[in-house]
């Protein structure tokens, strides 16, 4: 049971900001962390869900809520998956050799592509919420805050199946744990976001489900082609890629234009 709010520390410390109590982390620490991943997303969901029950914060203009809730996976994880993004699109932009681009993973630099790339991301999210927030209902809004979990836990799988583009870095030691535990817990987690979304709300569940399968599908081409593999940058790339591009689908169900 120890090791296991151990494990959970450090998960959190390492993928959020949340306080989490200091203790010297111990050889195995890491190696398990991705077991607690979803979990992370579970709170950012879970307070994406809360703020919204919040008189003062439904009060406010759409415009701003939307932005509200942009922000909380920003400031809950401090960007640290924005960061991989960024330090990707420098390196999916730079039209250079495969091991250039891996050196560019690693540049703590930022170009203008990477600017360009976020910042078009983050447009795409906030509009999306912005029209679930103005034409969805409560189980839309349930669906939008399962995707943080589904999304960290398919990223977890992907780190633990897809080949490694460096032998040696954080991803290889996070992945270093039991692989068939590791791949069996977030499975789990897997499993229960998309439960949780079809129960919200089965035809958007249904649509998001796709929508992170063909998201997993030009991942793992892209990094294989990119990279020769993943890396913890491209693992950050995947969420927030996949997060903006779940946004916009659930919005699309959302405003229902066919209707």
């Amino acid at each position: 049971m120890l090791k296991l709010l151990r494990w959970m520390a450090v998960s959190f410390s390492m993928y959020s900001r949340i306080p989490m109590p200091r203790f010297t982390w111990q050889e195995d620490d890491m190696k398990y962390s991705l077991l607690f991943f979803p979990m992370v997303g579970l709170v950012i969901g879970g307070v994406t869900l809360g703020i919204h029950c919040i008189p003062a914060v439904s009060a406010l203009p759409l415009f701003v809520r939307s932005i509200v809730t942009l922000l909380v996976p920003v400031l809950m994880t401090g960007g640290f998956h924005l960061d991989g993004f960024m330090d990707t699109e420098d390196a999916l932009r730079s039209y250079q050799p495969r091991d250039r681009k891996l050196e560019i993973l690693k540049d703590p630099h930022i170009g203008a592509f990477a600017v360009i790339g976020l910042g078009s991301c983050m447009l795409v999210a906030a509009a999306a919420i912005g029209t679930v927030l103005c034409f969805g209902s409560r189980r839309t809004l349930i669906v939008l805050a399962a995707v943080f979990v589904v999304s960290r836990a398919l990223a977890g799988i992907l780190a633990l199946r897809l080949p490694k583009a460096r032998k040696k870095g954080m991803l290889a030691e996070e992945t270093k744990g039991k692989q068939g535990v590791l791949l069996a817990v977030l499975s789990a987690w897997l499993m229960a976001g998309i439960a949780v979304m079809l129960a919200a709300d089965w035809i958007a569940g249904v649509a998001v489900t796709v929508c992170l399968v063909l998201s997993l599908i030009r991942y793992a081409w892209l990094t294989a082609r990119e990279f020769g593999g993943v890396t913890g940058d491209t693992t950050g790339y995947f969420i927030t890629f996949s997060e903006a591009a779940s946004f916009a689908v659930l919005a699309v169900i959302a405003w229902r234009p066919w209707a």
